[in-house]
Parts: structure tokens; sequence; C-alpha cells
């Protein structure tokens, strides 16, 4: 009886936690994708890389990720960020997403956060239009006078054939693709309107031959397509499928298609994502 109340008692206790770093987790911005439908006046947008690192978060006195989960840098690494809060990216280069992630979860040796750079875009604090935030951050950044922080460039562009030839540009040198982000607006929280992501995607395409069961809110529906592609790999599809399709998903052996980002080490699509079904007497 009481292994049994200690064991409830547990993991009351866990999910207590859980919830608190929930709550209290940083509210930062996230963008949407850019599409060109849009229709936007990009003299009004600034432009900049988007790296291929972890969102860093510091909010003067711990670095977190996205999800409000603390990183355990190296005291030297921290210790001279300041007070003011900073929004940016983890990186270490391009086409180096792999080696980042033992150095930040943990399992490498503490040292090789020397090869990880803080990129910043952004300063939360600063209750200024993002223009005006830039403005500040040229001259914050390098006043912190610490090498493996650095301001992520923001360029101004006049038309998409520019923005089109800068996203060529970026991928070409294997980088990940870019963020527009609107002179006038104040930093916000959550999923906003005037930060957007431009990227190039590849896609694919396959037949659905069964479905991974959801979890959570998805609990007694599809959680992700099990797609077999024309080379007989495998991979699962589940971001970009809307509640009805999980409800009612596409039947087996039916063709969809799916975008993603570069390959994995291993050769698998990285970060596949529903797009659409598709017919194959129509291709």
């Amino acid at each position: 009886m009481v292994l049994i109340f200690m064991k409830c008692f547990l993991r009351t206790l866990l999910f207590f936690i859980l919830c608190l770093s929930t709550v209290f987790a940083d509210p930062l911005q996230h963008g949407k994708y850019f599409h060109e439908d849009m229709k936007l006046d990009l003299t009004k947008y600034y432009v900049s890389e988007k790296l291929d690192g972890f969102r860093g978060y510091w909010n003067g006195k711990e670095l977190r990720s996205k999800t409000g989960y603390p990183y355990n840098p190296p005291k030297w690494f921290i210790e001279n960020l300041g007070d003011q809060p900073l929004d940016g990216e983890l990186w270490i280069d391009r086409d180096e997403f792999t080696q980042l992630i033992p150095i930040l979860n943990g399992t490498e040796n503490p040292e090789n956060w020397h090869k990880v750079n803080y990129m910043i875009f952004d300063m939360p604090n600063i209750q200024k239009p993002f223009g005006e935030r830039v403005e500040y951050m040229k001259y914050y950044i390098p006043s912190l006078n610490l090498s493996y922080v650095k301001m992520i460039p923001q360029e101004k562009i006049q038309s998409i054939d520019e923005l089109k030839h800068k996203l060529n540009q970026v991928v070409a040198m294997k980088g990940e693709g870019l963020m527009l982000h609107h002179e006038d607006a104040l930093y916000g929280s959550g999923r906003v309107n005037h930060l957007l992501k431009v990227k190039q995607y590849d896609e694919d395409k396959g037949r659905v031959i069964g479905y991974k069961p959801g979890k959570g809110k998805y609990k007694g529906m599809v959680g992700a397509l099990i797609i077999e592609l024309k080379d007989g790999s495998i991979v699962n599809v589940g971001s970009g499928l809307t509640d009805e399709m999980r409800k009612n998903p596409p039947a087996i052996n039916e063709v969809v298609a799916f975008i993603y980002n570069g390959l994995t080490n291993h050769g698998k699509p990285r970060f596949p994502r529903f797009k659409r079904l598709r017919n194959p007497s129509m291709e």
C-alpha cells in the first residue's frame, strides 16, 4: 500500500513539475511560412539567413530552448551575456546541425561548446519597432565583447526577385533559408504574422502502406502516414495533416506528396510534411 502511494505521489509531483515548466516557459515569438501569393510590400521587411541550429533564449539568468528547456552550457559561455534578454540561434556552421545535438544534450565533452556560436536575431525586451531594435543590436551585441556571440546580419530588399536570388545563394551554400521581419513590428508571443520563414523545399511522393496511431489530442486518430518511397524506403509523415485527414486518412495504396528539407545522415527525408494527394494517372 505504501509503495502504491509513493508511486502515485511521484507521478503527481512529476506532472506538477512539467506543468510548471510549461507555465513559466518564455513567451517567444515564432514565424509563419512565406508564400508569394501573400503580396507583401517587401521593402518594409528585413531579411536575414535562417540558421540551421537550435533556438537559444537568454532571459538574463538562464539559456533556454524554445520550449523552455534549460541548456547546461559551461559557466564561461553565459557568465558575460549580460542581463538583457537575447533571442537567437545556437549554431556551429551550415550543414553542421548533427554536430550540435550531442553538445547541447550534454553527451559530449563540455569543451566542445567552444565550437558553438550564439547568433542573435532579436532582443525581446526592447519595446521598439524591429527596425529600431536592429540598430540597437548593432551597438549592443559587439559591446558584449564575446567572440562567439554575434548578430545575424539584417538587410533590406526591394523585390521578390531579389528575395529569390538571396534564397538561392543561401541554399547553394547549404543554408536552410531566410527570415522576413517587418520593420514596424514589436516583439510578439507565439505564432505571429510579422515574422515569416522563406525556404526552398525538396519534394517526393510515395504510397501509403499503413498508419501510426495518434497520441495526446490525436488519440483515436492517425498520428502519421507510413509511406513507402519508390526505392523501397519508409517515411513517416505526420506534420501537415489536418484534423479531418487524421480522422479520415488517405487509403492504403493511395499516393501522396510530401515536402522535406534535405536528407539526414542516414539518407532519410528530413522534416517530412504532408503536401497533397497525388493522382499517378495524371503524371
